[in-house]
């Protein structure tokens, strides 16, 4: 149709012309409705896409929030739980600054069938041991006084008596 316009053009043919920009007029207007008609799928494909984009979205808001609400829960919970779990070696130190401070009466140990509970019942009874064994070297001090002292005192007899039975 171009090319007929453009050799009417040429030859100046005015009904040719008119005859021809119909036939484009006509080619060219419906060339615009399929543009339109193509628009107006292309935007609503666009909102179609920007919708289910959008409702993604908001799954993906109330997703992260649910998993936050659930990673701020989980982290209370192994807090309760690592308190819990570490409340008897918080008893085991305070027991251990007690003995440092020289508390040696051994104390009953509650039985618990795990490491902490085992440290515990193991550090009563080395107090226990620590404590025998400071008795036993008290004794055994007072028992070695008691023997310099006797020493002593048969030198003091001792001296005297030998210059009587020297006389």
């Amino acid at each position: 149709a171009f090319e007929l316009l453009f050799g009417a053009m040429d030859a100046g043919d005015k009904d040719g012309i008119n005859r021809n920009l119909v036939t484009v007029g006509a080619v060219e207007h419906d060339a615009d409705k399929r543009l339109h008609a193509l628009s107006d799928r292309v935007k609503s494909s666009m909102d179609e896409l920007s919708a289910a984009a959008h409702a993604r979205e908001v799954r993906a808001i109330y997703a992260l929030f649910i998993l936050s609400l659930l990673t701020l829960g989980v982290g209370v919970l192994v807090s309760v739980h690592i308190r819990k779990l570490l409340a008897p070696l918080g008893r085991v130190t305070e027991r251990a600054q007690a003995v440092a401070r020289g508390d040696l009466t051994p104390r009953d140990v509650v039985p618990t069938e795990d490491e902490i509970g085992e440290l515990a019942a193991a550090f009563e009874r080395m107090v226990a041991a620590v404590a025998r064994a400071q008795s036993r070297a008290v004794a055994n001090e007072r028992l070695a006084a008691i023997g310099k002292m006797a020493a002593h005192v048969t030198h003091e007899i001792r001296n005297p008596l030998s210059s009587i039975g020297l006389n």
